[in-house]
């Protein structure tokens, strides 16, 4: 027997009763007289354990192996999630946004979910906006709600309660004390650092970049803001003007024909990690189009979970700063 199959029955050996006795383990858990669950944690388990089945024998066939020659580098760029960022925010169009994700194609752990965790998020998406300039401008006011947000966060002041302002002027009184100096070019031009519109691409295919330095989320939140619908995150404070996560997803629908948007971001007091994903209409299947009759919206996880990595800070081309914290969104080939 040669010294590569002693190592091989050896390390196999080993690792596959480590792994059943993980399973085990995991089976242990069915028991309620210790532990609680329901059916979609079942199948969540189940899933991941299946998925990890099937990558390690797409492994071992010769047909993977083949694949893996053409794919090497793609599949490469596939286990650094920065790089999967960078190439994504690099895309100037939603042409090159496309040839992006042909190239991660093959990658097992990428998961589509639907926005606002409903299938059926068509038509609400669709009549958000009558037109990209209305749509625009929701953006810029969800911004500005964000930096309110941040600066009611660092006063200490819980935004639902009493104590916080009742309205966007007491709110922009009470927090920037000296606006009354915004009409003055310098410190004008200071304030305007913290919310930025920079347009990427060509004249005739323009996509729009949407920063601000406001209160961010964590990757974990994500599903809940800036991916949820009608939830009324903010129906108890009174100095933000976005209410009811609408307007927020309706510059989606004049991204293009295939509706990209990418969304980033990271908490306001450095904790998490900088997270993202990328939205898209779904590009329904020959299957799908015989029994749907309309697609839907979703957004991109990596093994189910929002796309994440650490940082101190990001150059992303903005105007005398680099990004450390806040929230950037990028409409792909916006009408």
């Amino acid at each position: 027997m040669s010294t590569k199959r002693d190592k091989f029955v050896e390390l196999a050996e080993k690792r596959v009763n480590k792994a059943m006795h993980a399973i085990r383990l995991i089976g242990n858990l069915s028991n309620r007289n210790f532990y609680e669950y329901d059916e979609p944690d079942v199948k969540q388990l189940t899933k991941a354990l299946e998925s990890e089945l099937e990558t390690m024998r797409r492994r071992f066939s010769d047909e993977t192996k083949k694949k893996n020659k053409v794919f090497k580098l793609k599949w490469a760029k596939f286990m650094n999630i920065e790089s999967l960022f960078n190439q994504l925010y690099a895309a100037n169009s939603e042409h090159e946004v496309t040839a992006v994700l042909e190239g991660f194609e093959n990658e097992p752990s990428i998961e589509w979910k639907p926005y606002g965790d409903n299938q059926s998020n068509f038509g609400v998406m669709e009549a958000q906006q009558a037109d990209p300039v209305s749509a625009l401008v929701e953006k810029i006011t969800n911004s500005i709600d964000a930096i309110l947000m941040k600066r009611c966060l660092e006063e200490g002041i819980d935004p639902k309660s009493k104590a916080a302002p009742r309205s966007v002027d007491e709110a922009v009184q009470t927090f920037f004390p000296k606006s009354d100096n915004w009409d003055l070019d310098g410190f004008r031009r200071e304030q305007a650092e913290s919310l930025q519109i920079i347009a990427a691409g060509k004249k005739t295919d323009t996509s729009l970049i949407v920063y601000d330095d406001g209160e961010g989320q964590h990757p974990k939140d994500f599903e809940g803001t800036f991916l949820s619908l009608l939830r009324g995150n903010k129906t108890e404070i009174q100095f933000v003007q976005g209410k009811y996560n609408m307007g927020g997803a309706g510059a989606i629908v004049f991204c293009g024909k295939n509706k990209y948007q990418l969304v980033a971001s990271k908490k306001a007091d450095g904790t998490g990690n900088f997270g993202f994903t990328l939205v898209r209409r779904h590009p329904l299947t020959p299957e799908e189009k015989q029994t749907r009759r309309s697609t839907w919206y979703e957004f991109l996880t990596i093994s189910g979970t929002i796309p994440n990595f650490p940082i101190d800070a990001l150059d992303l081309g903005l105007h005398d700063r680099l990004f450390k914290t806040g929230s950037i969104l990028k409409l792909y080939s916006y009408q």
